[in-house]
């Protein structure tokens, strides 16, 4: 059996966001930030600071073989 946890994140952040607006109604604030914390962790836990090095990279060459390419002539 393969877990699929894109899938689990996903369902995971939609779930956050209705108990957020569940909490919010009860004025639960220090909630709330937790429910926030957590999603950040969630959304940032699986970008290593070598992926963001590679990304921009990526980035950076295909931005100058575009402008290369389109402001050749």
């Amino acid at each position: 059996m393969s877990t699929d946890y894109r899938l689990m994140k996903q369902g995971f952040l939609k779930a956050a966001d209705e108990l957020k607006i569940f909490f919010k109604d009860k004025n639960e604030e220090n909630f709330v930030q937790l429910i926030k914390q957590k999603k950040k962790e969630i959304i940032h836990k699986n970008r290593s600071p070598i992926q963001r090095r590679l990304k921009h990279q990526v980035k950076s060459k295909l931005y100058y073989i575009y402008r290369y390419v389109f402001n050749k002539y």
